[in-house]
Parts: C-alpha cells; sequence; structure tokens
C-alpha cells in the first residue's frame, strides 16, 4: 500500500487501512510520523511483525513484514527508491518506489525528463538483478497520457495487456519496454 500522508498523523486510520487489507508492504511519502510510533502502532497485533526498511530516501519510508535482508536497497535518489524485493514466500521482484516534486515545483518537460531518468535506472536495475518483473508505485504528480509517462524513452506506459505482452515498441531502430499501466484506462 502506498500513501502519500502529505503530513498527516492519522496513524490510528493509517493502521486501521494496514489490517483491514492484510498489507505486507507498506509505502509512506510525505510522512512526519516517526519510525518507532508507526512500527508501534503497526505491530500492536499479535499477529504484525512489520520492519522499518531503512535506505536512503528521505522522501519516501518503507515498513514491511520482509525483514531488511529480503528487501534490500538496490538504487535510490531523492525521489526514487528501487528495492530487490527476494523472499521464500513471494516472487522475486523489483520494487519501485517513487515520490516526484509537484508541478508547483518543476515544470512537464523537467518531469518528463526525471521520467526518462527513473526509467533509464529501472532498466539498470532489472539488468543487474537479471528479470524484468518489476512493479512501480508512487505518486508521480502526472497524469497517466503526460508525456514522460507515455514516450518510449520515459516509461512507455499503456494501458492494455495486449500491447504490453509484446514486450517492447521499437523507434529509431531503438527499442524500449512496455510498462503496463492499467489505471490509464480508467481515465
Amino acid at each position: 500500500m502506498f500513501w502519500n500522508m502529505k503530513q498527516t498523523s492519522r496513524l490510528d486510520i493509517l493502521s486501521s487501512l494496514v489490517r483491514e487489507f492484510n498489507i505486507d508492504v507498506l509505502m509512506l511519502a510525505e510522512n512526519t510520523l516517526g519510525a518507532a510510533d508507526v512500527l508501534c502502532e503497526l505491530n500492536t497485533s499479535k499477529a504484525a511483525d512489520f520492519h522499518y526498511n531503512t535506505g536512503l530516501c528521505e522522501r519516501i519510508d518503507i515498513f514491511s513484514k520482509f525483514t531488511q535482508a529480503q528487501i534490500l536497497p538496490q538504487f535510490e535518489s531523492n525521489h526514487i527508491t528501487i528495492r530487490h524485493l527476494n523472499s521464500s514466500t513471494t516472487c522475486d521482484l523489483l520494487l519501485v518506489v517513487v515520490h516526484l516534486p509537484s508541478k508547483l515545483r518543476q515544470s512537464s518537460e523537467s518531469q518528463a525528463f526525471e521520467i526518462t531518468e527513473i526509467a533509464r535506472d529501472i532498466i539498470r536495475m532489472e539488468d543487474k538483478i537479471g528479470h524484468k518483473r518489476t512493479v512501480l508505485v508512487g505518486d508521480l504528480n502526472m497524469n497517466p497520457f503526460e508525456t514522460g509517462l507515455v514516450t518510449a524513452s520515459g516509461f512507455n506506459a499503456t494501458m492494455t495487456r495486449k500491447i504490453a505482452e509484446k514486450q517492447k515498441r521499437t523507434v529509431n531502430t531503438r527499442s524500449f519496454p512496455f510498462f503496463y499501466n492499467p489505471r490509464c484506462g480508467a481515465c
């Protein structure tokens, strides 16, 4: 579950959602609650065993039922963390959590450029790990059809599984992998 807290202090609502939906990985942006307070609240249930998965990205906090060794940071910057989630109980995947600046602080063109750089970082990490099982979540502060999301050198997002199953598109002899974004179809 990803939630941009926008500096809310409603820990009671957060913990209720985590319990109700049996969340394994909680990703928070703009979190002003202390990690110890969040952990204490999440672990009030006897069945809960949440850990704070530390990293260098200051804009994103990750709490999960996985240990630090099972959700290792692979790449981090101010706005992104890429974690290798590898547990014997789940599929081996890359978890990409993003929190980009809003349009109040960055132009659409700058956002599109940043998406292009993030796409390159993801491809580099997929090559390092050896697979393309990647889940991207977060607050991009962009609409689903903006340039950075749909351009080939950006996320190359498509809303249909049939197109995504083609795995890539070629533009001027360069291949670009698709990202499947079912959210696009809901707009």
